[in-house]
């Protein structure tokens, strides 16, 4: 199963194709339930204080949805409670939407996730598709693409790439080390972590496949 959370903040313009049902597994918390009904989705689970939700009526037109209602004063963000929920169903997969622009904090907090022992795979903010991965990515781009690359966790990352302008063969990176702007020359892009864990960063394409 994969689990999609819709959270707050700056979320994507262009098209969204989520895996079909029963695939998939779709929460919106807090204000991602904004964007939840601007895309006529039906979410599986509405989670958060929903403190930054345009309309609490809103919730009346999902009557027939789950709904877990939290106080604002908590220990957990929205966007970490809607993770646990779907990683206490089982998802395999967890793709965040949403959580673009806004207040710094909110950004780094999204961030911090990716350095967990338990993380998302993918996040699509209102610019980048991020993607979290100790394997292998593989990603279509034109040509000049931006690609910025971070370690995350606390094992030194080694990695290997195939279509970057400056080849990632080679390097090591503890905690703190980045590869910001590197750039494709090639249509398709591969990057191999031999160790560690990497945060991937490029432009987000006018249509997405969330899979």
């Amino acid at each position: 199963m994969h689990g999609i959370l819709v959270t707050g903040g700056k979320t994507p313009k262009g098209e969204i194709v989520l895996p079909a049902e029963p695939d998939r597994f779709l929460i919106a918390a807090d204000s991602g339930l904004d964007f939840v009904y601007e895309r006529k989705w039906k979410p599986n689970l509405i989670i958060g204080d929903m403190d930054s939700v345009s309309d609490r009526k809103l919730l009346d037109h999902y009557g027939d949805v789950e709904t877990e209602i939290h106080p604002r004063e908590k220990d957990c963000t929205d966007t970490e409670l809607g993770l646990q929920r779907l990683w206490d169903i089982g998802a395999e997969k967890t793709t965040i939407i949403g959580g673009g622009g806004g207040r710094l904090d909110h950004l780094l907090g999204i961030y911090s996730l990716f350095e967990r022992s338990r993380y998302p795979k993918t996040w699509l903010t209102d610019k980048e598709i991020v993607e979290c991965t100790e394997d292998v990515v593989e990603f279509s781009v034109n040509p000049g693409t931006l690609v910025s690359i971070f370690p995350v966790g606390n094992e030194v990352c080694r990695m290997k790439s195939e279509g970057l302008r400056w080849k990632l063969d080679t390097l090591e990176w503890n905690r703190g080390d980045s590869g910001i702007s590197n750039e494709s020359v090639a249509e398709k892009c591969r990057v191999e972590v031999l160790s560690g864990r990497l945060l991937i960063i490029r432009g987000l394409p006018s249509r997405i496949l969330v899979r």
